[in-house]
């Protein structure tokens, strides 16, 4: 009895311990779902996506793209990544997006959702011919062609030959050109230019390589420029090509004759003003640049013919003069002389002043200027009015207006005898007053002489003539 008891309780024993669950690994939990998303960068074709990862157990993140709330899977990524670039997009266009976190025992809730649109604007064109040249050892200018519609940015990378871009400047819309200073001298680099609009770069092509030089003597300035100021001398304008100089020189001669420097002007001058009252010649010019390293070769040779004339329907040079016979309807006949004597400028443009002289009396004029249309004449003193076209050349047929009064053509390349003198190829025109009965006849030889007759009328009246007796008439 004893022993069944014991067996009995060995195998409730058995039975038991065989009841018990065996071990087993943990089950799998679904992560739990990102959030925050949203976008970070967008451009015309791209969104950048960030969000939060708030599980440590994920797997993959599975990022869905919709539109109208039309689902569909886009890409995964793997685990504690939470940036990922969309791009193939469509300008200007919304799309819709949300995340999930993934692993064995299946996907998280979404997160939220997030709604975006693409920019509507498509990349400006590249910038073209960058160009670089070096102004001085740690200077190279940098130029290209803007070629963007709309406004952008210009940004500048260089690099040396073996290495990478870096940004170097960054400019303003509808500008085209840049001083690098950072340079080393004696290095060669390539420059590169974008256009930025909207976080969007689109580059140039690389510019030729340019080397900067070893410290010396500054770049010469180039185009050069005479602009002859009438009565008063040249003015000389050029271009300033580099940034090293102290100093720049200018130096001339007389056509035919040895150069001279005759002034210096401070680093940065690009103009010079020759004074030469009444010096009239041929003259050439040179500017160069010098530091205290030496000087750069002279610039282009720039020419100016200075002289006080307005050539045209009556040879205007300063102190040419006609000597007239003055014979009136009453009174004794008497000689006058017109000379030129003065020059002025209104609106920057050379006039000519008139004098008249008659015995001890004097009396100035008017104002005489040719263009091509004709000999034009402004009242003295100059009041702003403006000259105005007194006679025509070449003559042709019909009217004008002269302060009001008419003119016309009476007779052109005729010959006619004026103090035994004969001239052909004359045109003499006809003034008619506005308010009298009075008329005035110019007898012109163009070109070579000038007036060579008047003649006043009152009525059909002579009241005044004016022959030439005597000129001088410098071209």
């Amino acid at each position: 009895m004893k022993l069944r008891i014991i067996a009995l309780l060995a195998l409730s024993i058995g039975l038991l311990l065989s009841c018990q669950p065996e071990d087993k690994p943990p089950q799998a939990v679904i992560p739990v779902a990102p959030n925050l998303l949203t976008a970070v960068e967008i451009t015309h074709n791209s969104i950048t996506l960030s969000w939060n990862d708030r599980s440590d157990n994920e797997e993959t993140f599975e990022v869905e793209m919709g539109q109208n709330n039309v689902w569909h899977f886009h890409s995964s990524v793997n685990a504690d990544i939470t940036q990922l670039l969309v791009d193939g997009l469509v300008p200007n266009t919304t799309y819709q997006f949300r995340v999930f976190a993934v692993n064995s025992a299946g996907r998280s809730d979404p997160s939220n959702m997030y709604q975006v649109s693409t920019n509507s604007h498509t990349p400006a064109p590249a910038p073209t011919n960058v160009t670089a040249s070096p102004l001085a050892p740690t200077v190279v200018r940098v130029e290209w062609t803007d070629t963007a519609p709309m406004e952008v940015h210009f940004v500048i990378d260089r690099r040396a030959t073996s290495s990478s871009w870096s940004r170097v400047g960054e400019v303003g819309d509808n500008i085209e050109t840049y001083n690098d200073s950072t340079c080393t001298p004696a290095t060669s680099y390539y420059y590169r230019v974008g256009s930025l609009v909207n976080s969007i770069t689109t580059w140039s092509v690389d510019s030729a390589t340019v080397t900067t030089p070893n410290s010396g003597a500054p770049h010469a300035p180039s185009n050069l420029v005479a602009a002859v100021q009438v009565g008063s001398g040249v003015h000389l304008t050029w271009v300033d090509n580099s940034l090293d100089e102290t100093v720049f020189h200018i130096r001339r001669n007389v056509e035919g004759q040895f150069f001279e420097i005759i002034d210096s002007v401070t680093a940065n001058t690009t103009t010079y003003f020759d004074a030469l009252g009444q010096n009239t010649a041929v003259y050439n010019y040179q500017v160069r640049a010098s530091n205290s390293i030496g000087s750069s070769a002279w610039s282009n040779p720039a020419q100016a013919t200075y002289d006080f004339c307005s050539g045209g329907a009556i040879p205007i040079c300063l102190e040419n003069y006609w000597t007239y016979e003055v014979d009136p309807s009453s009174g004794g006949i008497y000689n006058a002389r017109r000379q030129v004597r003065e020059v002025a400028y209104p609106g920057g443009v050379d006039y000519y002043l008139l004098i008249e002289f008659a015995g001890d009396s004097t009396d100035t004029l008017f104002y005489w200027r040719n263009f091509e249309s004709g000999l034009y004449q402004d009242e003295y003193p100059l009041n702003g009015s403006g000259a105005e076209l007194l006679l025509r050349t070449p003559p042709s047929a019909g009217f004008w207006h002269f302060q009001g009064d008419s003119v016309l053509v009476t007779s052109a390349s005729t010959t006619v005898i004026v103090q035994g003198v004969t001239y052909t190829g004359v045109t003499i025109y006809q003034r008619f007053s506005r308010t009298t009965n009075h008329s005035i006849k110019y007898y012109l030889k163009p070109q070579t002489v000038g007036i060579i007759k008047e003649e006043e009328f009152v009525g059909s009246s002579p009241s005044v003539s004016r022959e030439l007796i005597d000129s001088f008439i410098r071209h």
